[in-house]
């Protein structure tokens, strides 16, 4: 069994890491100054970490170029194309770092991945769609949609045996408009203990099931 290389990337501020971006592949990747350890196509994992405002996300990737002859005006450095796997992680990071979210919708909350249909409603429209996933944090919802970053959205799900429906209430933190399941990364913005009680009993409720 190999195992993934791991390096950490620190940075000051989000507008640093916007500058470390590259497109490249489906999600694009990040670049790492100095000398390439590791071959082209090896497995590894990224921690990045932003310190003011603090936030920390860990991406899985490969490496996916590297210069590894230093010239006058370029140092040594390498590339890490993100993994599918990473999406999510990877998107929050990339809009954080577009200051469009705010360091607690980059919390390592545990996802549960689901099926439910939900009943998506915001600026006076409802749509049947379906959540893909849910965290204490927020959720994703599957839909061909335009849902631009900033809108309130409200939710309503019903877990598998229960006979109420939830309701909660979001903020569309990024969007999706690519790949095979396109949609939108919702953050719940209710954070009272009422509000943190109602998701965690659906939490519960879905995971049993």
């Amino acid at each position: 069994m190999v195992t993934a290389m791991h390096v950490e990337l620190q940075v000051e501020a989000p507008a640093d890491l916007v500058k470390l971006y590259y497109p490249n592949g489906k999600w694009g990747g990040l670049t790492v100054d100095g000398a390439c350890l590791g071959a082209l196509g090896d497995k590894v994992t990224v921690t990045v970490t932003v310190s003011r405002p603090r936030c920390q996300v860990t991406l899985e990737g490969k490496i996916g170029w590297a210069r590894r002859k230093a010239t006058r005006d370029l140092g040594l450095a390498w590339g890490v194309d993100v993994a599918d796997k990473s999406d999510v992680a990877w998107e929050k990071l990339l809009a954080f770092a577009r200051d469009e979210l705010t360091p607690d919708a980059l919390r390592n909350a545990a996802r549960v991945e689901v099926a439910l249909p939900v009943r998506l409603t915001w600026a006076g429209r409802e749509k049947r769609e379906t959540m893909i996933d849910i965290s204490i944090g927020g959720a994703f919802v599957r839909t061909h949609e335009t849902i631009a970053q900033g809108t309130t959205v409200g939710l309503a799900v019903r877990a598998p045996g229960a006979l109420l429906t939830t309701n909660l209430e979001g903020r569309v933190a990024w969007t999706r408009h690519t790949g095979t399941s396109p949609g939108v990364g919702i953050q719940f913005v209710d954070r009272s203990p009422t509000g943190l009680a109602r998701i965690q009993k659906l939490l519960e409720r879905v995971s049993r099931s």
